[in-house]
């Protein structure tokens, strides 16, 4: 692999140490290409990647660090370039039609992907058995050839991942591992459902993109060692999402949690790298924080509306020294949902079934201290996946669309606190944040933006 190319191409936010494919396949069917996948098949991928050591990234900045919310919040606001689009649902000329289809047909399967991250003596290493993504046909989530129509304008991927096992090992100062720790996760199976729904089907941009994820089982072992370890990796993800980083010198790397990071005003509003790449390539060209392209306030357009789901049927989690277990927690029927449309609206549910958390004495008895809620094969009617892709009453699955709340009332009405409490039952907790512009201030001027 061309590593030089791929970090200047995407404006990675690390350095790629080293790249592998052992095999890659491109079956193209000439013959039917408005009917069948495009097949891309990936054998073994082994990447190894360190945080970058450029100075600018980890410039100290302590003047920027500590400016006010508001100040940082008001750069967002700068004035974008203008946009001009035209004909945006036009009907496609069949080349364009042609290459619409294979789009959103095409079929990516991935067998052994190793990816290995390195830092100080941090090493984490995820390794996946297969990766599958494919089109679905119908409503029932079934691979076949998906085809947007003018009575169910939607396309429907499903994406298995068999196998995640990941790990967090420390590394000596002569880079290798003295004695290697217990997997964080071992063996996990994730299923996502993804279904873009589009007003028209010579859309090009959909207008509502929802993202499901189930997770029937997971395990989790942390061990004394690889929890400071895991915050550390923690924060360096926190930071790596605003785009820029602000590291200072510390004696220990891995015990050290007392890093700052800032967010440069600059990156706020503009070009933030990969995280704006990513985002743009998936649902389309940048809008403003309201949603809008091109002129702002003053445009029509609406951002796209993003559903995210997660949803966990069992999660068991250990923390244990090297002689003896100290806490287990397990955890059924777990859901997050969270709705997000540009910046203007967020909304975030998470819900839980069941908790239970025991203490396990020097004798081998477990002692639970907590328990919450219900036992999840008591929920009958509502439960933790009711109204999402998972639930075969959902509208998305009857060739339907869900209505959406993206007011304050709206969300208010559906989710009750009786609602709540009969579909998870140990406790959930419902956040909000709605952002509205005072068009009475000019632009560079708002003071007031934000309304609770």
């Amino acid at each position: 692999m061309r590593l030089d190319v791929l970090e200047s191409e995407f404006s990675l936010p690390f350095s790629l140490d080293s790249g592998h494919i052992h095999e890659l396949r491109i079956n193209i069917p000439w013959m039917a290409l408005g009917s069948e996948s495009v097949k891309v098949t990936i054998s073994t991928i082994e990447l190894s990647v360190s945080l970058s050591k450029d100075e600018e990234d980890f410039e100290n900045e302590d003047e920027k660090f500590n400016q006010s919310f508001l100040s940082s919040e008001t750069a967002s606001f700068r004035q974008k370039p203008k946009i001009t689009q035209t004909g945006e649902d036009l009907t496609p000329g069949y080349l364009e039609s042609l290459l619409l289809k294979i789009g959103n047909n095409i079929d990516v399967e991935i067998q052994n992907l190793i990816l290995k991250y390195v830092e100080n003596d941090i090493v984490l290493s995820v390794n996946i058995k297969s990766v599958h993504l494919f089109p679905c046909e119908d409503e029932n989530w079934t691979h076949g050839w998906a085809e947007i129509s003018e009575h169910d304008p939607v396309v429907r991927r499903l994406c298995e991942i068999e196998d995640l096992t990941v790990c967090l090992d420390k590394r000596s100062s002569s880079g290798q591992i003295s004695s290697y720790e217990e997997p964080v996760i071992y063996r996990c199976g994730i299923t996502i459902r993804l279904l873009a729904s589009y007003s028209s089907p010579f859309q090009r941009a959909p207008d509502r993109l929802i993202i499901s994820t189930k997770i029937n089982k997971l395990a989790v072992s942390l061990s004394e060692q690889q929890l400071p370890m895991l915050v550390r990796i923690s924060e360096l993800g926190m930071a790596l999402y605003y785009g820029k980083m602000k590291k200072q010198e510390m004696d220990d790397p891995v015990a050290g949690t007392n890093n700052d990071f800032s967010v440069p005003e600059e990156s706020i509003g503009e070009d933030s790298g990969w995280v704006s790449w990513a985002w743009n390539s998936f649902v389309g060209e940048e809008e403003d924080n309201f949603g809008v392209k091109g002129e702002g306030l003053s445009g029509k357009s609406d951002p796209v509306v993003i559903k995210a789901e997660v949803y966990m049927e069992l999660v068991t989690a250990r923390i244990s020294t090297k002689t003896r277990e100290l806490l287990s927690v397990t955890v059924s029927g777990i859901g997050i949902e969270s709705m997000i449309k540009g910046e203007a609206w967020f909304s975030s549910i998470v819900g839980v079934t069941e908790i239970s958390c025991s203490y396990k004495q020097e004798s081998g008895e477990l002692t639970e201290i907590i328990h919450l809620g219900s036992a999840l094969k008591d929920k009958t009617g509502l439960n933790y996946t009711t109204g999402s892709l998972w639930d075969f009453r959902a509208p998305e699955n009857n060739n339907s669309t869900s209505e959406i709340a993206l007011k304050m009332s709206e969300h208010d009405e559906i989710w009750t606190e009786d609602y709540c409490s009969k579909r998870f039952g140990a406790f959930f907790t419902d956040y909000k944040f709605k952002m509205e512009p005072d068009l009475g201030l000019s632009t560079g001027k708002r003071s007031n933006i934000r309304k609770f």
